[in-house]
């Protein structure tokens, strides 16, 4: 499987096995949009990959990115981490006024709630913080389940608090950065051409765990 692949994969293949076209029927903007980017997504992957849920993910703690099942990790060891999380959600909730479903969202997108994820960008753990993020907030273990959710809920605050409460640019930026983000010129889901395929995944997932759960 080529790099260009494995990259597609690990942002789709999730994606695609969580929704498998259940809610085509709905035609509201947000599910149509939606659609429409596992779809375009569905072309840049053969099916044998999309039927699993392949994610870049560091289990070394050397930044070496290996290919893994998802469902296997979620199956052995995700019940096991799952109040932590939890916690770590509510508390990251309670002190910088997120939404705690919101960070559950991104959290799923990120990482499938998996605190060892790393991608082929560098970004580390349950939401995906960046080396930028992880110094400005003086992360000592990104891994750690508390201090990854407390750092990455407030970047997303601020994202929020950049865009005055609009939640689905502020996860546009938070995949992408706020200035490129200004520079593309999206205001909403009705501009997602606008964006970069990966944030156009990103933006497009989130806001359907949001509205529908997952």
């Amino acid at each position: 499987m080529g790099a260009k692949s494995i990259e597609v994969a690990c942002a789709v293949g999730l994606l695609i096995s969580q929704v498998a076209f259940n809610n085509v029927h709905n035609t509201s903007a947000s599910d149509m949009t939606y659609n429409s980017v596992v779809v375009e997504a569905n072309d840049e992957v053969s099916q044998s990959y999309l039927s699993k849920k392949f994610y870049r993910v560091n289990i070394t703690k050397n930044f070496e990115c290996v290919e893994i099942d998802c469902d296997s990790y979620q199956e052995n060891d995700k019940n096991t981490i799952y109040n932590e999380v939890d916690s770590a959600i509510m508390i990251a909730s309670k002190k910088y006024g997120v939404d705690d479903k919101l960070i559950r969202s991104l959290i799923k997108q990120e990482s499938n709630f998996n605190p060892r994820c790393v991608s082929h960008a560098g970004a580390i753990g349950l939401m995906q913080i960046m080396p930028n993020t992880i110094k400005k907030f003086n992360v000592q273990d990104p891994y750690d389940i508390y201090e990854n959710i407390d750092a990455g809920t407030k970047h997303l605050k601020g994202m929020i608090e950049r865009y005055s409460g609009d939640i689905v640019r502020a996860v546009a930026a938070y995949n992408c950065g706020g200035n490129a983000l200004d520079k593309s010129g999206f205001r909403s889901l009705e501009d997602v051409s606008m964006l970069p395929k990966e944030t156009r995944i990103h933006v497009t997932n989130i806001i359907h765990y949001y509205n529908n759960g997952f």
